[in-house]
Order: structure tokens, then sequence, then C-alpha cells
């Protein structure tokens, strides 16, 4: 009677030793499914910059008509498990009211760099596979109306 025990007992641990690597084995499985299969798409901005450079002007250029910006480089990557794209980069500038009367439109051109591709010419919407980066440069720039018409304003009633 006493070895009954002792075999039910032991027999008992077994099994849940069993049952405990079993379910470990079962969440690993749906981890690696769901970093693998399941999990979409997940692009981020891993970089962004809070400064902008002022470009300086050249030295025959008077005219005054823009203001530019040095480039700033943008990194997307995806870290999910499927390709995503980038569609589209919107630019946008609110004049401070005393530069208002002088501020026409923002103008920006964009430039796209792949870790997967060395074409120079790629345009937007761009894919970005799974594990890869996109690297976007912007190229801002500040369209003004013409200071004359800027000395004018006073006068329109």
């Amino acid at each position: 009677m006493l070895e009954t025990v002792m075999q039910t007992s032991g027999s008992d641990i077994v099994s849940a030793i069993n049952l405990v690597i079993s379910g470990v084995a079962a969440l690993a499985a749906l981890l690696v499914l769901w970093f693998t299969a399941l999990k979409g798409p997940d692009i981020s901005l891993v970089s962004s910059h809070s400064k902008v450079e002022y470009k300086e002007l050249l030295k025959g250029d008077l005219s005054l008509t823009r203001v530019e910006f040095e480039p700033i480089d943008v990194v997307f990557a995806n870290d999910g498990s499927r390709s995503g794209a980038l569609i589209e980069i919107n630019t946008a500038f609110k004049p401070s009211r005393a530069f208002e009367p002088y501020f026409w439109i923002i103008s920006a051109t964009i430039g796209l760099r792949s870790n997967q591709s060395l074409d120079p010419t790629l345009q937007l919407p761009q894919v970005i596979p799974d594990r890869g980066t996109l690297v976007v440069t912007i190229n801002p720039a500040l369209l003004l109306k013409s200071w004359k018409d800027g000395t004018k304003l006073d006068q329109i009633r």
C-alpha cells in the first residue's frame, strides 16, 4: 500500500513538470508565431529634429525671395514582421505675426534612401520591408512675397 502511494505521488510530480514544460513550449510557439507571421508592419520615426539650421545666402543673391534651411534627415524603421509603406510626408509652417505679411508658402523637396535599394530616384509611396529602414531627407525653404509689396501694406485700407 505504501508503494502504491509513492508511485502515484511520483507520477503526479512528473505529470506536473510535463504540464509546465508543455505550457512554456506553447507560449514560446505563440510568441514566435506572433513576431514572425501575425504581427503586421510597425513603422516608427526613429530620429527627429527639434532645431532647424538656417542656410546662409549666396553672396550674389540679394533677391530675398526665399529663406533656405539645412537639409533634415528623418529615419523611419519598420520593426514589424511584414512590409509597410510610407505614403506621404507633409510640411507645415506657421509664421509669426510680424513675419506673416512677407511669408508666401513653404516649399520642401524630399529625397529618399533605403537600406534595401541603392536607386537614387526613389519616390513616395515607398515600401519599407520588414526590419528595414528608410531615410527621408527634407530640404525646406520659405518662399517670400516681394519686399516692395510689404512696404505698401500699411497704405492699403
